[in-house]
């Protein structure tokens, strides 16, 4: 049913007309963002104005203060519902709802409804729209929200290629743990049986297929860092993280064992999106022609994922630590690289450890869902989500992971409530803070996009549509289902997954209620034992554990996982032992020393330790911050023999 057709003025207006109560709060505030939104398209005028009774006179003031009534070019007039989607007909994400409400009758009539129930309640609809939208009606900017987004995962990625660069060549160099170079010409050997030479690019996309050597990992570090400081520049940002984009994926591909964490797939996926949402000039003042709106959205929706899913895997698992929530009695203990202030965490008592986890789930499965609410309640998300990184932060060492996390939370703010948090903080150091390059929200001139915005756009929303569906199928396998991995998203997921671009994720799903400690021990004579001391990982009781921000020592963090493999030590175990009897200088570089600078060691050992923290008394009194006990043998003792040299052909 048409219900335009229902009334007519006799004067159609040249564009539509909404009128509307100009006394309701309610409605001032949302005619006010109607007229943001439409950009000038439709006219709106309060039906107190005397000028509307002389221009409309077939509208009835009685039916103008029960519902909004939206004049047509044509003569027409809509009211209520049908008026306000008729209103929002040229905006792009409600487009289809006019359609909808004609075709559908069920939409219709329960959008009549729900429309008199609001203008029967205006009053209460006011207060609720003031404490969840505030009292501005302006719609939130994000320009300034996607330049520090994308600034900020540039820097995560300065800080990931300076990381890998310093121990990059010890974990796969060529006389590396595991060299690059062996598993490249493994892997090649694997994809070229019965394929097209060109489909290992798809299988393992990576630059290895062209060099591997010590030189290449040299370049893809330096090229990748300085990408990284070009993005961050605001100079072609989105060339330059695409570029930082694929040298990351290249390390990745190559690190095998050492770069299989979850935190360098989150960079990878959050680094493609930010190359997406760049853009493709030399300032990042243009990424108002690139509509920052759909990449923030996706940003959102990959904050969801990652907080969801971290939560959800933790109850799905079914670990009774979880789920009786003493958890954090153990978390600060065993987590991979403790540091101090964790020790200090680890000291609260059961009353306070416990409403902490209860929190950490609230903050995890149920505060995602208010990203995508009212902006009041959306900020409230970005303020507990930011700090329960921040937390994690302070607790513990996981590299680029929680600064990641906590520069993507910035995609749930907007525009003015960074302006707010600026003014605050120069009223607090009582000087102006400049952030260079940044724009105040407001002060972007809007132009009409170029070709390349609009391929840029086209682009976005392509790899929207595959993010927001894998994502889903994701979510909804996470919880149960299994799919036969024949339909279509089934085909693209695979597709897709060598190259990282959607995710799962989900830390200690079990959580360790113990903690085994490797310590690596060498010998020249199988009497006299030396230790090898490790940078970062517990070794020494007397040691304290280090705050290691931003940098990720890959070793050490192996080693945390080699522990809890006492029955079978992973692969890369034995090569790490070779090196070490062959006094590899890049594998030693990534210890704190060397105990056999002269010679090398002819015999090592690994013994297993349980560690805990110490009690606050032994602490006192021995300055201890560990306690180890239940020393045990972790493989048996490993004595090297020094491969015999190939004989050489006789001379002729």
């Amino acid at each position: 049913m048409d219900r335009s057709a229902s009334l007519r003025v006799a004067v159609p207006p040249n564009r539509p007309v909404m009128i509307f109560d100009g006394d309701c709060g309610f409605c001032r505030f949302w005619i006010e963002r109607w007229r943001l939104w439409t950009r000038g398209q439709i006219e709106f005028v309060p039906y107190q104005e005397t000028a509307v009774a002389s221009r409309f006179p077939e509208v009835p003031s009685a039916n103008c203060e029960q519902a909004v009534q939206l004049v047509s070019t044509d003569g027409g007039v809509a009211r209520g519902a049908e008026a306000v989607f008729l209103s929002l007909a040229g905006v792009w994400w409600a487009t289809g709802l006019i359609r909808l409400y004609r075709v559908v009758s069920p939409f219709r009539r329960s959008s009549e409804r729900a429309y008199t129930f609001v203008a029967e309640h205006r009053q209460l609809f006011s207060r609720l729209t003031r404490w969840l939208w505030g009292v501005s009606p302006e719609p939130p900017g994000y320009a300034t929200t996607a330049t520090i987004l994308g600034r900020g995962v540039a820097l995560i990625f300065l800080a990931a290629f300076v990381s890998l660069w310093v121990q990059v060549h010890g974990l796969v160099g060529e006389r590396g743990i595991l060299p690059a170079g062996e598993f490249i010409h493994a892997a090649g050997s694997y994809f070229d049986q019965g394929g097209l030479v060109i489909g290992r690019y798809f299988s393992l996309p990576t630059f290895g297929w062209i060099a591997t050597g010590d030189v290449a990992l040299h370049v893809y570090c330096a090229l990748g860092t300085l990408c990284a400081l070009l993005a961050l520049a605001g100079i072609f940002p989105a060339v330059a993280l695409a570029v930082c984009w694929l040298l990351y994926l290249t390390l990745v591909g190559l690190g095998q064992d050492f770069l299989s964490f979850q935190w360098d797939t989150l960079l990878l996926e959050a680094g493609l999106l930010a190359a997406l949402m760049s853009p493709w000039t030399k300032r990042w003042r243009a990424i108002i022609a690139v509509n920052p709106c759909w990449g923030i959205l996706l940003a959102r929706w990959l904050v969801f994922r990652l907080m969801f899913e971290s939560g959800a895997v933790k109850l799905v698992s079914g670990d009774p630590v979880w789920r009786n929530l003493t958890a954090l009695r153990f978390h600060f203990e065993t987590q991979p690289l403790p540091h101090w202030l964790g020790w200090y965490a680890h000291q609260l008592p059961g009353w306070v450890l416990k409403p902490a986890t209860m929190l950490m789930f609230v903050v995890e499965l149920l505060v995602p869902f208010l990203i995508f609410a009212p902006r009041r309640l959306r900020l409230l998300a970005a303020a507990a989500l930011a700090g329960l990184q921040l937390a994690i932060i302070a607790t513990g060492n996981y590299g680029i992971f929680n600064w990641l996390s906590l520069v993507l939370c910035v995609a749930v703010l907007d525009d003015r409530a960074i302006a707010l948090s600026r003014d605050w903080l120069r009223r607090k150091l009582s000087r102006r803070v400049v952030t260079p390059g940044i724009e105040e929200s407001g002060n972007h001139a809007v132009t009409s996009p170029s070709v390349a915005s609009r391929l840029q756009r086209v682009v976005l929303a392509t790899y929207a549509a595959v993010v927001v569906v894998i994502g889903l199928a994701q979510l909804d396998n996470l919880f149960g289902s299994r799919s036969d991995g024949r339909g279509p998203v089934s085909w693209v997921r695979r597709q897709l997954d060598p190259f990282h671009v959607v995710n799962r994720y989900g830390l200690f799903a079990f959580m360790s209620t113990a903690r085994p400690e490797l310590i690596v021990e060498g010998s020249l004579d199988g009497a006299e034992w030396r230790p090898y001391v490790f940078k970062y990982k517990p070794g020494a009781l007397d040691r304290r554990p280090p705050i290691v921000p931003f940098h990720l020592p890959r070793l050490d963090w192996q080693m945390w996982f080699a522990a809890l493999q006492e029955r079978e030590p992973p692969r890369w175990f034995g090569r790490f032992a070779q090196r070490l009897f062959e006094h590899s200088p890049v594998v030693l570089g990534l210890l704190a020393n060397d105990p056999f600078p002269d010679k090398p060691p002819r015999y090592l050992r690994v013994l297993a330790y349980d560690f805990r923290f110490s009690a606050p008394s032994m602490k006192r009194n021995t300055g201890q911050w560990w306690v180890a006990f239940n020393r045990r043998h972790y493989v048996p003792v490993m004595q090297w023999e020094p491969p015999n040299p190939v004989a050489k052909p006789p001379a002729r």
